[in-house]
């Protein structure tokens, strides 16, 4: 009789567990884009298509997700751009979109260059390296997504402008 009476008070502690454990879950939104990313660095080069993902925090906050992609024949040869994920962008009324100069934060991006000046390695981005985000519709109707970035000594920016608006 005591183990019946025992089970059914770990049975009702396991329900009020899991119960408990449903309300911690964060509330988020997520979107995947997919469209065109034309990227600027001496010049404008042709678009790539990519798709990127947008993850809205229950704390207000967005993070992106930008796949690996490569620059075929640019001045330099061609580039192969790694993936990179920034989180904490926080939106700024100022600028009426999310924004974060994410350059001090020691992410860091795999970048090569096949050509001229060959490079390969993994690069700290440099602390002016920044990404502006406008949701189109509170994300469901598409996004902008801007990232402005260099390495080192590299004597231009790298200019990633991501759009897409999602027809439906």
């Amino acid at each position: 009789m005591k183990a019946i009476k025992f089970l059914a008070l770990m049975l009702v502690a396991l329900v009020g567990m899991t119960s408990c454990n449903d309300d911690d879950k964060e509330n988020i939104q997520v979107w995947n884009y997919t469209g065109n990313n034309v990227v600027t660095v001496d010049k404008e080069y042709p678009p790539v298509t990519i798709t990127c993902k947008v993850t809205q925090r229950e704390n207000g906050t967005i993070e992106v997700e930008m796949p690996e992609y490569q620059l075929l024949n640019t001045t330099i040869g061609n580039l192969t751009i790694g993936a990179v994920t920034i989180k904490n962008i926080m939106y700024n009324t100022e600028k009426e979109s999310y924004y974060r100069v994410f350059g001090k934060d020691g992410l860091k991006m795999h970048y090569k260059a096949e050509g001229a000046r060959p490079m390969e390695g993994d690069y700290e981005f440099n602390e002016d390296s920044e990404i502006t985000v406008k949701l189109m519709g509170n994300g469901k109707d598409g996004a902008s997504i801007v990232l402005t970035y260099s390495f080192g000594k590299m004597p231009f920016k790298i200019i990633s402008d991501f759009e897409v608006a999602v027809n439906e």
